[in-house]
This record gives structure tokens, C-alpha cells and sequence, in this order.
């Protein structure tokens, strides 16, 4: 089962809902000192030319017109740069998600991505944009050969969903030039990261699972642990339920096996309230440890997006929220 697009994103970010975990806090905006330039102004060298999993993007100069595809407004605002256009907010429509909230500026950008991932190439090209960031679109292959027609165009280095958080933070600074202050943005967030599990040693070698339940009967279950939030989780000290890697195939997990969900820490979400209600009415999901022990966290569809899509904002609000079971979590034995 492909939850790619539709499922994943649209209405609501669907498949951003599963993998709802850990992640950290702390993405301030960069310090500076020195000689440093002023926020938003670029010290890097141009041109510079970026090689990635789609082709290569010369960009000729410091860019001045951004347009994000894909989440980079959370970065860019922390080192002083504004978009000119970035995607929807598939939750909310024209409200900042609740992470940005006073901290990404909007005023002088347009939608220019739909919740449904779909790209309007017409729009972004009456931007005249002097740079293109999709490292986290997943529909990039589709709209790559107009897109990079229209600008210098710099998505993901290994695949959709394969880079590391910290790797698009570091593409996206060698991009605009400012390489020096993403690293200190990103060690910000790395330290919360840390910080976080020294606090909580009780969860290193804990198992968890992540489940979005999208219909009757059957859960998005992700398997992989080279994909973003596991990583992430990895960093905590959680590690995927070899049970479930073993078992659930496609992601794809029926009810007849939901006792594969009795993990150590379960992230869970719902594509509505009337399967909330069906699942915790059914005895075999209610009398699950993880359920009755309350070692389970319920994700609403922006904290669903946060997590497929983590950045340096919404890593800091994610941990945060879920910081009360994690402490559970690691408090628990046997």
C-alpha cells in the first residue's frame, strides 16, 4: 500500500500523521558575533554548484527570492531569510502551523504548493524566483523538469524521506550561503536531542511503533528505520519493534494483527473521530498493555505533519508535547 500523496499528505497530512514521535527542541535563531553578516545576509562564496538525487543546481549568486516547497521556511526564518513562496498548510489553510507561529514570517509570501503536494508551476514562475528548495517534497519528481527550468532548482541528496533532518538543513545552507549559521541552528536542536535522552535514560533500547489508523480495520504502520523519524527516534534511544519490522509489510497492519502494536511506546493517530472512537471500543486494541498501561501518545494531524516532516522548529514543539509518555516510557520496567 502506497501512502505516498494522497494518504500521506492530503487533507490533513495524512502519512505525515504516522510517524508521530520524539524529536527535540531548541531551534533558536543563529547567534552572531564578530564579523558575522547581518541576518539574512549571505557569507558563503558564489557561485556554488549543489549535486543532488534529481541532477545539479548552479546558483550564481547569493539568492533573494526563495520560494519552499517543502518546510525550508522553518529553517530560513531562524537565519533571517523570508520566502517568497511556500507550501500550504495542509491542517489549517492560511495559518502558519502552530510551531511558526511568531516565528516564520509570511507577509510577503504565496501558497504556492496545495496540501495535495500539487505544485503550481505558473504561480512560482511569475515569482521569478532565484532559488527552488524541495528537500522534502514528495512529489518532486513529478514537477522537477519545469521547476528547474523556472530556477536553480535543489531537492533531497538520497531520496524522499532518506535524508536526515540535519542534511537538509546543511543543503540548504550551502544554498543560500550561510552555511556557518544553519550548523549552529542545528546544534541547537541536536543538543535538545541529547539533553532530552540523558534525561530519560530509561528509554535506550525501548521498542515503539507508529500507527495511523486511515480506515476500519487497518493501520499505516512504518517499517523502515533509514527513514526520517526513526532516526530521530534512534537519537532518543527507541528503536523499531523487530516484531513489527518483521511482520508488517507494506505498512500496512490489519486488525487481526494489532497485538503487534503492544510495543514499549506507541504514536498513534486518526484520520477522524468516528475511528478514534471504533478503535478504543474494540477490546483487543483496550486491552493492550500500551493502552491500558497509558504508555501511548495520540498525535493530531499538525503534529502527524511535524513528524514526516521534521525541522529545526517543529522538532523542539514535537518533543515537547510528547515529553510527559516519553518520561513514562523510560520510567517503565519490565
Amino acid at each position: 500500500m502506497d501512502m505516498h500523496g494522497t494518504r500521506r499528505i492530503v487533507g490533513g497530512a495524512l502519512l505525515a500523521i504516522l510517524a508521530v514521535l520524539a524529536l527535540t527542541a531548541c531551534g533558536g535563531a543563529a547567534e552572531q558575533s564578530g564579523d558575522q553578516p547581518p541576518a539574512g545576509q549571505a557569507s558563503g562564496t558564489f557561485p556554488v554548484t549543489i549535486t543532488h538525487a534529481l541532477g545539479e543546481a548552479t546558483i550564481p549568486a547569493a539568492p533573494t527570492r526563495i520560494v519552499a516547497l517543502s518546510y525550508e521556511q522553518d529553517l530560513l526564518s531562524q537565519i533571517g531569510i523570508t520566502t517568497v513562496g511556500h507550501n500550504e498548510n495542509a491542517v489549517t489553510p492560511g495559518r502558519p502551523y502552530p510551531w511558526e507561529e511568531g516565528k516564520v514570517d509570511f507577509a510577503g509570501s504565496e501558497v504556492v504548493v496545495e496540501p495535495s503536494q500539487e505544485v503550481n508551476l505558473e504561480k512560482i514562475a511569475a515569482l521569478q524566483p532565484d532559488l527552488i528548495l524541495a528537500t522534502n517534497l514528495s512529489t518532486i519528481d513529478k514537477f522537477y523538469p519545469q521547476l528547474s527550468q523556472i530556477a536553480p532548482t535543489v531537492v533531497y541528496q538520497k531520496g524522499w524521506n532518506k535524508d536526515t533532518w540535519q542534511d537538509n538543513a546543511a543543503l540548504i545552507g550551502k544554498a543560500v550561503g550561510k552555511e556557518a549559521d544553519v550548523a549552529r541552528v542545528v546544534q541547537g536542536v541536536e543538543k535538545k536531542i541529547s539533553d532530552t535522552a540523558a534525561a530519560i535514560p530509561g528509554l535506550q533500547g525501548k521498542t515503539y511503533a507508529t500507527a495511523y489508523y486511515y480506515e476500519r480495520g487497518t493501520f499505516v504502520v512504518p517499517t523502515d528505520s533509514t527513514t526520517t523519524m526513526p532516526q530521530v527516534y534512534a537519537a532518543l534511544g527507541l528503536r523499531i519493534d523487530p516484531e513489527i519490522a518483521a511482520n508488517v509489510k507494506n505498512r500496512s497492519l490489519s486488525a487481526e494483527q494489532i497485538g503487534l502494536l503492544d510495543v514499549d511506546y506507541l504514536s498513534l493517530s486518526f484520520a477522524n473521530a468516528d475511528l478514534r472512537s471504533q478503535l478504543f471500543a474494540d477490546p483487543l486494541f483496550a486491552n493492550l498493555d500500551v493502552v491500558k498501561q497509558q504508555r501511548f501518545f495520540e498525535s493530531d494531524e499538525a503534529g502527524g505533519v511535524a513528524e514526516n516532516y521534521p525541522t529545526v522548529l517543529n522538532i523542539p514543539w514535537t518533543i515537547d508535547r510528547q515529553l510527559d509518555v516519553l518520561k513514562k516510557v523510560g520510567a517503565a520496567t519490565g
